[in-house]
Formats: C-alpha cells, sequence, structure tokens
C-alpha cells in the first residue's frame, strides 16, 4: 500500500498517512472551502486500508482548528477508524492539543465518550 501525501496549506492540514506501518497523522488547521473535495480522498485511503491493515494502527491528530464542516469530517474518519478496531486490529488514537486550548481538548473529550474510541489526549503546554 502506497503512502499518501498532502501537504498542508493556509486552510487545510498535512496529512501524513503510512499504511503499511499503520500510522496516521493529521496536522494543522482544516477549514477548506470544500471539506469533501478534500477528504474524500482520506476517506477512500481508509477505507483501502481496512482491507488489509497493519497489525497495530497509530492515528495522531495534532489539529489546532478545525471548523463546523471539518469536524465532521473528523467525525466520519473517526467511525472508520471505529470499524477497523471493532474487525481487524487495534486502533489508537492520539489526541494533541495545547493544554490551554480548551476547545480542542473540549472536542477530544466528546469524541472520546462519544464514539467509544481508545482516545487518548496528549496535553502539552
Amino acid at each position: 500500500m502506497e503512502n499518501l501525501f498532502i501537504q498542508s496549506d493556509t486552510t487545510t492540514p498535512e496529512i501524513d498517512f503510512k499504511g503499511i506501518s499503520g500510522e496516521f497523522k493529521f496536522t494543522g488547521r482544516s477549514f477548506p472551502e470544500n471539506v469533501f473535495d478534500f477528504y474524500n480522498p482520506v476517506l477512500d485511503y481508509i477505507n483501502l486500508y481496512a482491507k488489509q491493515t497493519a497489525p497495530e494502527t497509530v492515528v495522531i491528530f495534532n489539529m489546532s482548528y478545525f471548523n463546523t464542516a471539518s469536524y465532521k469530517m473528523i467525525v466520519k474518519i473517526l467511525l472508520a477508524f471505529s470499524t477497523i478496531d471493532k474487525n481487524n486490529s487495534p486502533v489508537n488514537i492520539k489526541w494533541c492539543c495545547d493544554v490551554n486550548d480548551l476547545t480542542i481538548v473540549e472536542k477530544g473529550e466528546e469524541l472520546k465518550e462519544y464514539l467509544k474510541l481508545n482516545l487518548e489526549i496528549v496535553q502539552a503546554v
């Protein structure tokens, strides 16, 4: 499985997926003009990965900002990883955020509770 890398820009996060090793990283800010155009290839990759996963999957979200439309896509992405966790291999999610960014911390806590995921909130100073 080839890697997927999408360079960040002023409105989209960096996407760095290494399917063979099971490492998935989202870094930056997300408020693209069209979330479907940006995130559909990401979801397609995850769905392809679900057919042949690594022994363990690690997903790192290090997002400093996302709008409502992006948040909805993040939920879809996490649901796709949740399916992998239930069917194929363990998925560990790290929700990285600044300790002072209460909005991002709260969103991580909401996602953990709502989706019943193995989600660890990692707060940095």
